[in-house]
């Protein structure tokens, strides 16, 4: 038996102290098998040398029958193992202490132990599993109940009330009977949270060892709320949430989604210190650091939440919430099961004692049938340009670099998330890199190779655009300034910009989001458009979806690519695309700017969405002088302009600040450049526009 002992438990060596759980791994068997009737293959014949390797020898050494002779009639080993069933049954077996203490504290009743033990026995102890396998297939939940009934010495009706799914053992996800396959053994219907035979015998035992068993410890350290200011509506939503369902609140499940290292996680614990409450985060791994499948991390959630419904006031973190509930994952041609069933993933959201605060990254795969069971669903973005600046300094001052050029290169890079900068952070510091310049280029380069890995573009080249967003240098039909205002007072708006190429309209439109503080998500029209048939139409609703819930300004340049005039329209699709966006456009309730250069080519009904129609005209000749002496100043050369080449620039009616910078991004290539080459360079521009190149370079074309 010692040997028996030894593989139930290898990472308790004290297991042997406890011959009463022997005791009950023999009265277990022998009340199955002669239940069942399943004893007879003990009969070992007519066996010859070796016998004693047989399976059937190995199941009477289990049973303490090894000193049967080896050609025992049937009937002498039924005798003996009715014998030694009563010799176990007269005899008073004692608990193990960790259990004993664990029962106080979740109010387990004696059948519920023992239930509790047996189960954990049968998934973890090899030799014991192989004896209820020799009592035949189980098909079906109401044989498995019985069949436990029998084995622990219960009536149907105690094991069906602790194995029933309200139970406090399937409750607290200690133990739950799970449907399985026909003709599957009593093992495979019994599940039991991770690794419970280990936490069981472990002596000093408690509600409070066994929840820290379970839990993923590390990680960042918290960062205070207010570092959040950009999420200040997903705070709004969940803050008073989880701290009303702390209170005792069953099927509270917030899910924050959205890129990895946008801050999610992060986000979740700054809400636990604020609100002045712990924060569990459920492991991943068990204590051996293999990865829990998806039905060991649902009962390790089920009994965090459930313990720490009974400490002090606690969020349950569930991460990688795509892979639990994903159903299916297929390569060509295969189809594996890699999440749990519907049904216990919804028994599971909506009986969570503990409010639980679930992050992904991906939801797509997530049925609709649970993400509705949601409490709140709040996608997190990566933040706005003035985080990022924030951030970047943050993680680059310990690097010596604070107010290095490089910080505003991050800032100005959209999507850019805080993960990426800590990561390269670290790599940086781990190199060790001794020039200061050095260790700037080396995070730039760190930082592009993690963005290239992730599919998105590097850091900007230089430190800035070559003309920056100035409204003095803009000229529009209208006072963009109160727009602004008029906008951020309502918080909703659907505004057209019209104008010729390099007029100032995406760039406005950029302006107005760092004005307003919120994220700006900008598509055109190759980010949509879809070979698919119906795809570019889903691509519309999932803009406007994701502008919704990340509070953001929205910007579609090149509009008429959707919106064109339906009285033309060749193919049925044309027509759906234009209705699509109409229709989204209308239902839209936040802030929306779409661009064009070609406004002849809008359906009529679609300037019936817009709120305001705004018209981006050329420089006039005022502007233009100001805008050339500007840039002569801040090169540091003369600012004053001759005759000549005032005159130069009277006669470009129709330039563009986008035209100016694309000047300035060739007259960068040259050495030295007066006020004379930079006006004739702007002269040669305008007169060849047309027939080089007709497009404008817009505002911020000249930046990477």
């Amino acid at each position: 038996m010692g040997k028996i002992v030894a593989r139930l438990a290898r990472r308790n060596a004290g297991y042997g102290r406890w011959p009463a759980l022997e005791a009950r791994i023999r009265l277990w068997l022998l009340r199955g098998l002669l239940e069942t009737e399943s004893w007879r293959p003990l009969h070992l014949g007519d066996a010859g040398e070796g016998f004693e390797d047989t399976e059937a020898f190995q199941m009477r050494r289990l049973l303490g029958l090894e000193a049967l002779a080896r050609n025992a009639s049937r009937r002498t080993i039924l005798a003996a193992m009715r014998t030694a069933l009563r010799a176990i049954e007269a005899a008073e077996l004692d608990g193990l202490p960790g259990v004993r203490t664990l029962s106080v504290e979740i109010h387990l009743s004696a059948v519920e132990q023992e239930v509790l033990l047996f189960a954990a026995l049968a998934k973890a102890a090899g030799l014991f599993r192989q004896g209820l396998q020799h009592m035949g297939k189980v098909r079906s939940r109401a044989e498995a109940t019985a069949l436990t009934a029998v084995c622990v010495g219960i009536t149907s009706q105690e094991a069906t009330a602790v194995l029933a799914r309200g139970s406090v053992l399937a409750a607290v996800g200690l133990v739950t009977v799970e449907t399985q396959g026909y003709g599957s053994n009593l093992d495979d219907w019994l599940e039991t949270a991770p690794d419970l035979l280990a936490h069981l015998l472990e002596p000093d035992l408690s509600a409070a060892t066994l929840l820290a068993s379970y839990l993923k410890t590390g990680g960042e350290p918290a960062r205070p709320l207010a570092d959040f200011d950009h999420l200040a509506h997903v705070i709004a939503l969940a803050k008073p949430l989880l701290k009303r369902a702390a209170a005792g609140q069953r099927g509270v499940n917030v899910l924050f989604y959205g890129p990895p290292g946008t801050g999610k996680t992060t986000l979740a614990r700054a809400l636990a210190v604020d609100l002045g409450m712990r924060l569990l985060e459920v492991a991943v791994s068990d204590a051996d650091g293999d990865v829990l499948a998806p039905q060991g991390r649902a009962r390790a959630l089920r009994l965090v939440t459930h313990l720490a419904a009974h400490g002090r006031q606690a969020i349950v973190l569930f991460d990688e919430v795509e892979d639990y509930f994903r159903e299916e994952y297929a390569f060509p041609g295969i189809t594996d099961r890699v999440g749990v069933g519907k049904g216990f993933s919804i028994d599971l959201l909506e009986q969570v004692a503990s409010p639980v605060v679930w992050i992904g990254n991906k939801i797509d795969d997530i049925d609709p049938a649970l993400l509705r069971r949601f409490s709140l669903a709040c996608e997190i973005p990566p933040p706005p340009m003035a985080v990022r600046a924030r951030l970047a300094a943050e993680y680059l001052a310990p690097l010596g670099l604070g107010d290095h050029p490089l910080t505003g290169r991050i800032a100005r890079h959209e999507g850019l998330v805080p993960g990426l900068l800590a990561q390269a952070a670290r790599t940086t510091a781990l190199a060790a890199i001794g020039d200061g310049e050095a260790r700037a280029t080396y995070y730039a380069q760190a930082l592009n190779g993690l963005l290239a890995a992730l599919g998105q573009a590097a850091l900007p080249a230089r430190e800035a655009a070559i003309l920056g967003y100035d409204e003095a240098f803009v000229n529009a039909d209208c006072d963009l300034m109160a727009l602004a205002d008029g906008i951020g007072r309502l918080g909703c708006a659907r505004i057209l910009c019209v104008g010729a190429p390099g007029t100032g309209k995406s760039a406005w439109a950029r302006h107005l989001a760092e004005v307003l503080g919120r994220p700006l998500l900008a598509y055109r029209a190759s980010d949509l458009l879809d070979p698919y048939l119906g795809m570019s139409e889903r691509h519309m609703a999932e803009m406007f979806a994701r502008a919704r819930a990340q509070s953001s300004v929205l910007l579609l340049d090149e509009c008429d690519s959707f919106l064109q005039s339906r009285v033309g329209a060749r193919h049925h699709w044309e027509v759906t695309q234009v209705n699509e966006m109409l229709t989204q456009m209308e239902r839209f309730e936040g802030i929306f700017v779409a661009a064009t250069n070609a406004r002849e080519d809008l359906d009529e009904a679609a300037f019936r969405r817009f709120d305001r129609i705004v018209t981006f005209r050329p420089l006039v000749r005022d502007q233009r002088l100001a805008l050339v002496t500007r840039i002569l100043a801040d090169q540091g050369k003369a600012a004053g302009l001759s005759l000549p080449e005032t005159r130069l620039l009277d006669q470009c009616e129709g330039l563009t600040v986008g035209d100016v910078a694309a000047v300035l991004q060739g007259l960068r290539l040259e050495e030295t450049w007066a006020a004379a080459g930079l006006v004739k360079a702007i002269h040669a521009a305008w007169r060849g526009r047309g027939r080089a190149d007709g497009r404008g370079m817009g505002f911020t074309a000249a930046m990477p």
